[in-house]
């Protein structure tokens, strides 16, 4: 597809921006990868020893609570640590939200960067029930949930279980 076309798409509002973990790195915040990385590193030598290093975000995290005695308190804490500190940048967050013609933004990051960014003069969407109260603002869907709402964060294997079960299956 041309840039044009592309241009011509975001003119008449028929884009949709869907946003990954990368588009915070700038801003000081991890990949899925390194997440992981971060997520080992806060589990005791005695644990390391029973987990393996290189599994997947979502099976780490699973076997994190596992051997946290299936509780979710720690895990939530890291998460809280790592997407609540203060971004380097919203250079390119803000960049976004100076374009009027988004008015739909799909996000699997937890952080708050896009919120800051529209100084939150958008409607952020996390849970089903806030559908029905949707206004004119650009809205900012966040598949997998908000660090604010540790409940709402879809990120071990049953999470995205859960999520499959609960939002797709209906």
């Amino acid at each position: 597809m041309s840039i044009e076309k592309i241009i011509e798409l975001v003119r008449r509002e028929d884009v949709i921006l869907w946003i990954g973990s990368g588009f915070s790195l700038y801003a000081g915040f991890p990949t899925g990868a390194k997440l992981a990385e971060l997520i080992y590193q806060e589990l005791s030598k005695e644990e390391q020893a029973e987990i393996r290093p290189h599994l997947s975000l979502m099976d780490l995290t699973e076997e994190f609570v596992r051997a946290k005695g299936d509780s979710r308190n720690e895990l939530n804490m890291v998460l809280r640590k790592i997407f609540t500190q203060e971004p380097t940048s919203l250079k390119w967050h803000e960049v976004m939200a100076s374009i009027p013609h988004f008015k739909t933004i799909i996000t699997t990051n937890y952080d708050r960067l896009i919120e800051s960014a529209y100084k939150n003069n958008l409607h952020v969407i996390w849970k089903p029930g806030e559908l029905a109260y949707r206004d004119n603002r650009p809205e900012l869907i966040k598949l997998h949930g908000d660090i604010l709402d540790p409940e709402s964060l879809v990120l071990t294997r049953t999470d995205y279980r859960k999520f499959f079960r609960e939002y797709i299956d209906t």
